[in-house]
């Protein structure tokens, strides 16, 4: 979404929703906004059925955007399944007029499913081949504090070196999306990178930090099972020793969770991931997962992970969690 706007704001009077509120207030209090406005970037977060028809009663997109399909809000208070989930969220693709686009992550099976039941223009972004904007060469680095990813776009017609002043495979592919919206209107891959760069970290979003031991990259805002596997690789990239993982519970997961903390252990293990701190009720799994081998802890408070860090000392630390765990409270006690 901020990166969508950042990108439209080169070129058109924008506004957004702002901050991470309820889309069904969120949307007609920005509304108040909109007066000679030339674009309006919505998000549509959902977390339970019919939601998405409620947004769609507000708002009545001509691009619609979806960026993955995974693990969120599938307990039984929310979803309770993964189809569940889905299934809501393709209702705002349907919703598109017959000259809208779909921008959509073709890297996605269930995306490409999903694509078939409309018959909108489409354009897929991705890392694998088949997509109409292929994200390639893609490298990152933190200078100081600030990061920096560099990568390749190709398309039909040539190619394209861009920068963003973020981390992460995932941002790449963020940014593909604002490239693809700013094709969609009609603007010059100068202004859309004169866009993209206007974008920095928002906290707790693989923000990079000065910790006490050394780099912390402070992405404790939020967590699902394909965000916690991002987070590693974006971890084991910048650190040589494959780095520190500090991980809370992943909420909301209903009958996956078990199962999603045993495969972040064993996605983390894979990585190289050197030592791992895990937190909250399914921290077991988290751990049996990684299995034997590397420094490992079980930790009952956030105290106890501050004093194992400070105990072992010097490399990249990563800090990740759902929101309900607190884990910034780490970051803070880990940072200078």
């Amino acid at each position: 979404k901020e990166i969508i706007a950042g990108v439209l704001k080169r070129r058109f009077r924008t506004v957004r929703t702002s901050a991470n509120w309820d889309p069904i207030f969120n949307l007609p209090i920005t509304s108040f906004s909109t007066f000679g406005s030339c674009k309006f970037v919505a998000e549509l977060g959902v977390d339970a059925i019919g939601q998405m028809d409620k947004y769609l009663t507000l708002v009545h997109p001509r691009v619609g955007i979806l960026t993955r399909l995974t693990l969120e809000h599938t307990d039984k208070v929310h979803f309770g399944s993964l189809e569940k989930a889905i299934e809501e969220e393709v209702k705002m693709l349907k919703a598109l007029p017959f000259y809208g686009w779909a921008v959509l992550n073709g890297d996605d099976e269930e995306i490409r499913k999903a694509a078939k039941t409309t018959n909108v223009h489409k354009m897929f972004y991705g890392f694998e081949a088949g997509n109409d904007l292929r994200v390639v060469s893609f490298k990152q680095e933190v200078l100081g504090l600030r990061a920096v990813s560099t990568f390749d776009v190709k398309f039909d017609t040539g190619e394209r070196k861009f920068t963003i002043n973020l981390l992460g495979k995932q941002n790449a592919l963020c940014a593909c999306v604002g490239i693809a919206v700013g094709i969609i209107m009609g603007m010059s891959f100068e202004d859309i990178q004169k866009g993209l760069s206007t974008i920095w970290p928002a906290s707790g979003r693989l923000e990079p930090k000065a910790g006490k031991w050394g780099l912390i990259i402070d992405d404790s805002y939020n967590a699902s099972p394909s965000a916690v596997e991002a987070a590693i690789d974006v971890l084991v990239d910048l650190d040589p020793n494959k780095g520190v993982l500090i991980l809370g519970d992943m909420l909301e997961l209903g009958k996956y969770a078990k199962e999603a903390h045993l495969k972040a252990g064993e996605y983390a293990k894979s990585r190289g991931v050197k030592a791992l701190a895990a937190y909250g009720e399914f921290a077991n799994d988290v751990i049996k997962g990684y299995g034997e081998g590397g420094n490992t802890i079980v930790a009952k408070t956030h105290e106890e992970i501050v004093r194992w860090v400070n105990i072992m000392g010097s490399g990249i630390i990563l800090v990740k969690g759902s929101h309900g765990m607190h884990m910034e409270k780490v970051v803070s006690a880990l940072t200078r």
